[in-house]
């Protein structure tokens, strides 16, 4: 339960009561004693005429009075109620953040508890190449794999933890799929709505991080056959030694160079000569396993290492 109205005003706390629900706030009168209630349950208090108990009403209290003074808990005027709550909340008459829309320029996201997608804004449909009434009551796996691809690891502890326990956490690079089914980087902001809600802001990075991600490969991989380079071969050779002293498994280095290549280059050209060396390294690294490593270190010369010998 989001709100729990204290007040022994019927017509007033009514009209707060189809207020907040029109926010998808979920709201009770004090009378139903069997609401389930959480931490972040606000209480909110009519103190109309009288003073009110507020002693079982745990720390989140905003008191309604038509005298508001200096107290420990959170006043507000009694006239005009749902809307000063509302705009105390920092929340609009979808019950949304006010910073929350079609007029952000980031993309952002509203997902339930389940990671059901409730709404989305213009900017991340157009970032997802889809129109929003696609990807509304869908799931959020459908664009962020990531979230939920742990089975023991619901959507709601992944958005929770990465709130940070309810405070907006900072960017965290995920990648999305759009509607044709390719990859998006974005950064992404969630913080916590009231209503066992969630809400993703959105930023594209994708020109940043593929940019990013090209420099990386190619500072690590040969250009023309997309094998290991000579920076990544000495990485994962130490890796490989170190693994093989502390498991006791043998491994293999092999040199490998091409014969007669340079013949092929001077009568076919360097372009004949280019493809010998990209189907050689290709025919390599069919034959070796994942978890072996082929390698050019230039020219026709090529290292293999192969792990976890018997």
């Amino acid at each position: 339960m989001d709100c729990i109205i204290i007040s022994e005003d019927d017509e007033w706390a009514q009209q707060l009561e189809a207020k907040l629900s029109q926010a998808n706030i979920q709201a009770a009168r004090n009378t139903s004693k069997s609401s389930l209630t959480t931490e972040d349950t606000l209480y909110l208090v009519d103190a109309a005429n009288r003073q009110p108990d507020i002693a079982d009403c745990s720390k989140r209290i905003v008191l309604f009075t038509d005298q508001p003074n200096e107290q420990s808990v959170v006043q507000l005027p009694r006239t005009n109620a749902p809307q000063w709550l509302l705009n105390h909340l920092g929340i609009g008459s979808k019950g949304l953040p006010t910073n929350c829309g079609s007029t952000s320029s980031e993309g952002q996201i509203i997902v339930d508890n389940n990671g059901v997608i409730l709404s989305i804004n213009e900017n991340m449909s157009s970032c997802l190449s889809g129109a929003a009434e696609q990807w509304e009551n869908t799931y959020l796996d459908e664009i962020f794999p990531e979230l939920t691809d742990k089975t023991n690891h619901p959507v709601r502890r992944q958005l929770n933890k990465l709130c940070h326990q309810g405070q907006p956490c900072s960017g965290h690079l995920f990648a999305a799929k759009n509607s044709l089914g390719r990859n998006r980087y974005l950064e992404v902001n969630v913080s916590k709505l009231i209503g066992n809600r969630f809400l993703l802001s959105c930023r594209d990075v994708t020109q940043r991080t593929s940019s990013h991600n090209a420099m990386r490969h190619k500072a690590r991989f040969d250009a023309l056959t997309g094998l290991a380079n000579r920076q990544l071969l000495m990485d994962r050779l130490r890796m490989a030694l170190a693994r093989s002293k502390r498991f006791q498994r043998k491994l293999a280095v092999m040199y490998v160079d091409l014969d007669h290549f340079k013949p092929i280059n001077d009568t076919w050209g360097h372009a004949a000569g280019d493809a010998i060396l990209r189907e050689a390294g290709a025919r390599m690294k069919d034959t070796v396993r994942e978890i072996d490593t082929v390698a050019r270190l230039g020219g026709d010369e090529f290292i293999v290492v192969i792990e976890d010998l018997q």
